[in-house]
């Protein structure tokens, strides 16, 4: 008997500046259902806007992947160069406008709504 793969979504981020989606990421657990557990595999299927792009095998690279799109937000709404914590006040912690956590919060909103409605076969 062969193997049958089944997929199982794990992770969209949507990447939005000034309300307008700039990407969206979407990663897909891909297993298989081999009758000897030790047989069994799990690949991550990466897809950006809707398009297949990579398969990736470490369930951390494929969270990197998508934390790329999440970053994206905080460079261009929120004027942060990074959001790895690097252990120095002046680096870590930022000053805020209430408009720009407003405007951030907006366009993640916005592109996960999005991203939802592209998902059922709305958008």
């Amino acid at each position: 008997m062969g193997h049958r793969a089944y997929g199982e979504h794990i992770e969209t981020a949507t990447a939005a500046t000034n309300l307008e989606i700039i990407m969206t990421r979407t990663i897909k657990a891909i297993r298989t259902s081999e009758a000897n557990i030790s047989d069994r595999t799990v690949s991550y299927d990466c897809y950006q806007d809707g398009s297949y792009v990579t398969s990736i095998s470490d369930i951390c690279d494929a969270l990197e992947w998508r934390d790329e799109a999440i970053s994206e937000i905080a460079k261009t709404e929120l004027d942060i160069e990074t959001l790895e914590t690097r252990n120095m006040d002046d680096l870590d912690f930022h000053d805020l406008s209430v408009a720009g956590i407003k405007r951030a919060l907006i366009a993640a909103y916005e592109a996960g709504k999005e991203s939802a409605q592209q998902g059922n076969g709305n958008g």
